[in-house]
């Protein structure tokens, strides 16, 4: 049994579409954000035996996701057909939303020494899902001043990991001496 911590950064997200409405109307859209999770698990490991020294094992864990969405901006234009192309777009306001998070693991542990075994093992990891702020328009930019831009998340945010690490294994406190003389 373990407990983690982790902070995930980094992730970008991107959303590009093309729409081809009833002629003469036409629109591309470009979606561009950044997507991190703060996520605390409590995990429980069940082991295979130790064959030669390599201990197969499988684990599940649960706990919370908090998954924070900022930076979205959205540009693009749109195509009537009856004048030049509109430009439309804007930006979302951060966001957050706190989930349920669990994990599926399997794995093995490799003796390297008396109390040190190299571990690699593979975790699917369910984030949750996110949230998306509000549209805030571009001055002048026509499409989006009538509010007519909207997005909004849909599934979870999944995590394939490959883990390499080293599990230092503490001896167990040594039992208080029986009472006697001295």
């Amino acid at each position: 049994m373990d407990g983690t911590l982790e902070y995930r950064f980094g992730g970008r997200l991107q959303s590009t579409y093309a729409v081809a409405g009833p002629a003469p109307f036409a629109a591309a859209d470009q979606l561009r954000g950044s997507v991190s999770s703060l996520l605390a698990l409590v995990n429980g490991y069940v082991d295979f035996g130790n064959w030669w020294g390599v201990t197969p094992f499988v684990g599940a864990g649960i706990g919370v996701a908090d998954n924070a969405l900022s930076g979205v901006s959205d540009q693009g234009f749109a195509l009537s057909g009856v004048g030049p192309a509109v430009p439309i777009g804007g930006f979302f306001s951060n966001a957050s939303r706190t989930n349920l998070a669990w994990a599926l693991m399997a794995g093995f542990d490799v003796d390297i020494a008396p109390n040190l075994k190299l571990e690699l093992s593979y975790r699917y990891l369910s984030l949750g899902s996110i949230a998306v702020g509000g549209l805030h328009c571009v001055p002048g930019v026509g499409a989006c001043a009538g509010g007519g831009v909207a997005a909004s998340s849909r599934g979870a945010i999944g995590s394939n990991d490959v883990r390499v690490g080293l599990v230092w294994l503490v001896d167990e406190p040594a039992a208080a001496p029986a009472p006697g003389r001295f």
